[in-house]
């Protein structure tokens, strides 16, 4: 695929880290982030941030705790503001009913149809650089046959291009999912991802 990476064969020391962390910290946390409804953040701090940065092969300069929840369908596919990749670590999570989509090639940019933000609110001092035009949406509706969809499992990390249209899908609305959230940073293409995380990637 493309635009995605699953890291099927992630270091065991590096999933250890970040149940740790989940169990000491973030597992019954208190968001202080909303970004919708149905999304829920809070930045990592410093200590935390570099707690799981020290396993990286591409050292990242953000990381966050994420709660998906009440989500169903698919909501509006979304551009992310900053940053061109991400690192998605699921923590809580069930392969049956939760999945991610991204573009299958940007050549289908033109074919998705622009749709409201169904209330999403981004962080307010992200720069909006994945702007390729001035006044480029940042959502579009969830057509399936412009996207690679994958399903998500517990601690198997995945990584996807975040500065094109992606998003999740909960077959069953009432399951949440958790995941930490890494940021890579520059403006480094999938392709070239797939070599520094080259030894992340299973035989699959």
């Amino acid at each position: 695929m493309k635009h995605y990476i699953r890291l099927s064969n992630a270091p065991i020391d590096f999933l250890n880290a970040c149940k740790k962390l989940y169990e000491e910290k973030f597992c019954n946390y208190n968001f202080d982030i909303k970004m919708s409804k149905f999304h829920y953040s809070t930045d990592l701090s410093d200590e935390d941030h570099n707690y799981l940065n020290k396993y990286l092969p591409e050292p990242s300069d953000h990381s966050s705790w994420n709660l998906i929840t009440n989500a169903g369908p698919p909501h509006p596919a979304h551009i992310d503001r900053g940053r061109k990749a991400a690192l998605q670590v699921p923590i809580v999570a069930n392969s049956s009913d939760h999945f991610c989509y991204v573009l299958k090639d940007e050549s289908f940019f033109d074919a998705l149809t622009p749709q409201e933000s169904s209330g999403f609110m981004n962080k307010l001092d992200t720069k909006w650089s994945n702007e390729r035009y001035p006044g480029m949406p940042m959502f579009y509706k969830f057509e399936e046959q412009y996207f690679d969809i994958n399903n998500i499992k517990a601690y198997e990390p995945y990584i996807n291009d975040t500065s094109i249209p992606h998003g999740g899908i909960h077959t069953n609305e009432h399951s949440n999912r958790f995941f930490f959230s890494i940021s890579i940073p520059a403006k480094k293409e999938i392709q070239e991802l797939k070599g520094i995380f080259s030894k992340w990637i299973g035989k699959d």
